[in-house]
């Protein structure tokens, strides 16, 4: 058991990185994703096999998006649950409608991504140590919020 903890949480690391990584350059990183959404809508009616090369490899690339969420989605069932519920719903309910209504502007796209970046990172950082170092028991204190 203890080695499918490593495997997660090794998981949750690459996640951290990526995190980083989208911070150090946000506005690099928002315009690659920008064009990647305006090329699949541009290339949406095409087959997997007609479509350019160049496309194909970035929404290869997308591929980090799945494995975030499955990675999300088996932290639901940790005993930090409520960290990754609180996660999920700031990233769908705020940051994902307000990068919709800049989508045509790189650069509040840019910082809006990065807000969300830093979000994630702290997030990241925080469930890796909480679950080897600090063991604060999460669902404790929101229990007691609510007593």
């Amino acid at each position: 058991m203890a080695f499918l903890k490593f495997i997660y949480y090794s998981i949750g690391i690459w996640f951290v990185i990526y995190e980083l990584l989208w911070m150090l350059d946000p506005y690099a990183k928002s315009v690659e994703a920008l064009k990647i959404n305006a090329d699949s809508l541009k290339y949406k009616h095409l087959k997997w096999d007609d479509k350019p090369k160049e496309h194909r490899e970035d929404l290869k690339g997308k591929l980090y998006i799945l494995i975030f969420f499955l990675w999300l989605a088996f932290g639901i069932m940790t005993s930090q649950w409520a960290l990754f519920i609180a996660y999920l719903v700031t990233s769908v309910i705020i940051f994902a409608p307000i990068r919709r209504l800049f989508k045509n502007n790189a650069f509040m796209y840019a910082i809006i991504s990065w807000f969300s970046s830093l979000l994630g990172f702290v997030f990241g950082v925080f469930v890796i140590l909480n679950a080897y170092h600090l063991r604060i028991d999460v669902n404790s204190l929101i229990i007691g919020l609510f007593k």
